[in-house]
């Protein structure tokens, strides 16, 4: 008889593990349904927040100082260029290249939009006096020439982007555009 009584007893043990094991399961759903909803509400308010904040207004208008920017850039470009096209003799050509060389080091040891601002103001001062001082045809440029404004103008724009890109975001604060890709993520228990 002592044997049915062990059985019994074991029984009753594992009805009782059981039901703790139940027990914890619901507090560890509950648990989860909690941070998920907590997760949820932190993304929104921090939405919300970059709302208010004017964030998609104040990145259409850094895309668009980007942009003027890079435009101004092509037009200071193009009066280098043709500034170096003019035929001043090859003296003068290197004394330009080496000028555009000059800027393109000030604008990558940039590391924010007004030092990048600073540098398109020079160059761009420099270039319009030039095109004023400039009164000849201008000449073909020797293959050499051409490639070395052509890495000097690379280089500069990757520089410039670089310079002027985008700042990092402030600790809290959510991207508009990675929550909205995202969304909210998925209740792992279906409910």
């Amino acid at each position: 008889m002592a044997y049915r009584n062990d059985v019994d007893a074991l029984e009753a043990r594992l009805v009782a593990i059981q039901g703790e094991l139940d027990d914890a399961t619901r507090q560890r759903d509950i648990a989860a349904h909690l941070l998920e909803e907590a997760r949820a509400r932190a993304a929104a308010e921090g939405l919300a927040a970059d709302w208010a904040a004017g964030g998609p207004q104040r990145r259409r208008r850094r895309r668009a100082r980007i942009l003027i920017a890079t435009v101004g850039f092509a037009l200071v470009g193009g009066l280098v260029t043709y500034r170096v096209t003019r035929d001043r003799g090859a003296g003068d050509q290197r004394e330009v290249l080496e000028r555009f060389a000059t800027f393109t080091d000030q604008m990558c040891t940039c590391h924010d939009k007004a030092c990048a601002d600073q540098v398109m103001g020079s160059m761009t001062t420099w270039s319009m006096k030039m095109a004023r001082e400039q009164s000849q045809a201008p000449m073909e440029l020797d293959a050499a020439t051409r490639e070395r404004m052509s890495k000097l103008v690379e280089h500069f724009g990757e520089c410039m982007v670089t310079a002027m890109g985008p700042p990092e975001p402030a600790p809290g604060v959510v991207n508009v555009d990675e929550a909205v890709s995202t969304g909210p993520s998925p209740n792992p228990r279906g409910q």
